[in-house]
């Protein structure tokens, strides 16, 4: 099955590496998205990487497919939850991705798949 997907990037390796993989395996790339810490280097996240975000426009460009952004508005939770997440009111970080992935999923409805180079990260 194949798929047409939006790829986070986060301007390191393993985003790159995981948006090459897919289309090697025959998944089409919608676009590329990224979440970026307004005014920091590098934020306190566990989730978002943000060294690296300002060349991400770039790797858009380079793929050819159309490119989106927003800041991280929410702070860093530490969570108890484990690999299962439930909304929060707390101004929790992983919110923005959810509100992210559902303008993209607006703009962009063709959309099946969200592609992340988190591989082996549990949060």
């Amino acid at each position: 099955m194949k798929f047409k997907f939006v790829s986070l990037i986060s301007g390191g390796k393993d985003s790159v590496f995981n948006t090459m993989k897919c289309v090697a395996h025959g998944h089409e790339l919608i676009c590329v998205a990224n979440l970026y810490s307004q005014g920091q280097k590098e934020s306190d996240s566990y989730m978002y990487q943000t060294v690296g975000t300002e060349i991400v426009e770039y790797v858009a460009k380079c793929l050819d497919v159309p490119f989106h952004r927003r800041e991280i508005k929410g702070v860093a939770m530490a969570s108890e939850e484990g690999i299962f997440y439930s909304k929060t009111d707390d101004n929790d970080e992983v919110e923005d991705l959810f509100e992210f992935l559902k303008e993209i999923k607006e703009k962009h409805p063709e959309v099946q798949a969200v592609a992340s180079g988190a591989i082996f990260s549990n949060y």
